[in-house]
């Protein structure tokens, strides 16, 4: 199985605060590097733990331009004793875009690991074709928007299986994100992607 690893932050009186009311904060202050260390040292114990298939974190623009990244998750993967391909570090197409260069050496150093790599809410940019050339990787996470208009509209149907095209003629595997209903999950599956998330699927629990 895949999961999407998702931390909750809670306050002292053990009150949820949301990722809206910290993270632009913890961005201002350049604070996003901690915070992802922390969850990525709490992956790898999960992963440890509960064998999962894959399980997915999300690096923030900090991380993912932060060339000590890859000598922190060589500690991590060794201490935690886990199969690196357990772990998949994904990376927005946005900031891919915006630091090409950058997020392929560290798409690259990450993959050498053995650790596996995805691009995110994929689809949406102004050439998401060219980063699938680009940078190298296992996974593609087609954006929300694109998969909750897909049963409906012929056009946003062609531009996701020209997206699923490309990606598997370079072995990359693709990844419906914010699947809600069987009707969209069926055109999506007529289209060729290989993975599906979302409420239909199932809900996020706790563990």
């Amino acid at each position: 199985p895949m999961f999407d690893l998702l931390i909750r932050m809670l306050d002292r009186s053990r009150k949820e605060i949301l990722p809206g009311e910290f993270l632009p904060t913890a961005e201002r202050n350049n604070l996003m590097g901690p915070i992802d260390r922390w969850v990525m040292g709490a992956a790898a114990r999960f992963a440890a733990e509960a064998r999962p298939g894959c399980l997915f974190v999300r690096l923030s623009q900090q991380s993912a331009l932060d060339a000590a990244l890859t000598r922190w998750l060589t500690a991590q993967v060794q201490s935690a004793g886990i199969d690196p391909q357990q772990i998949c570090l994904c990376i927005t197409e946005a900031v891919a875009h915006e630091h090409l260069d950058t997020v392929h050496e560290q798409a690259r150093a990450i993959r050498a690991l053995g650790l596996r790599f995805a691009l995110e809410r994929f689809g949406t940019g102004p050439d998401p074709l060219a980063l699938l050339e680009a940078v190298p990787m296992d996974f593609v996470k087609i954006d929300g928007a694109l998969i909750q208009g897909v049963k409906d509209d012929s056009l946003v149907q062609s531009k996701v299986a020209a997206l699923v095209e490309a990606a598997h003629e370079r072995h990359v595997e693709t990844i419906a994100t914010n699947v809600e209903d069987a009707n969209t999950m069926a055109v999506l599956w007529q289209l060729g992607v290989q993975h599906m998330a979302g409420f239909l699927i199932q809900k996020p629990e706790e563990i």
